[in-house]
């Protein structure tokens, strides 16, 4: 599989991902456990910024500040891993999100797909 089949079926089964990506910020590469969210454009304060560049949205469980959103460019993300821990969509604050998803899901009532 590839890593966009691999995570849009993530999206729907609902399994956590550990991811492994160059960081600009740390100066290397970092590991992350992970939600898949949705695969799509970047966003900034909900505005699309449509530059024809796909992210990989995830919710970062692992970060060293707190959980949130995290959008990652395929050419950052060194390697992944799909696990057999399941995520409840429940956890995530979806008050930061404000947009509708591209990849289309049945997560509940919060959830809406463009």
């Amino acid at each position: 599989m590839d890593l966009r089949t691999d995570f849009i079926n993530a999206i729907h089964s609902m399994n956590k991902l550990e991811i492994t990506f160059f960081s600009k910020e740390d100066k290397g590469n970092l590991i992350r456990l992970c939600a898949p969210l949705d695969i799509g454009p970047m966003r900034r304060n909900n505005q699309i910024i449509n530059n024809g560049i796909e992210m990989f949205h995830v919710w970062d469980y692992s970060s060293d500040k707190k959980p949130h959103p995290l959008a990652l460019h395929s050419i950052k993300i060194k390697s992944y891993r799909v696990l057999k821990d399941k995520f409840d969509p429940g956890d995530f604050d979806f008050s930061v999100f404000k947009y509708s998803f591209f990849i289309p899901r049945d997560w509940g009532k919060d959830t809406v797909s463009i």
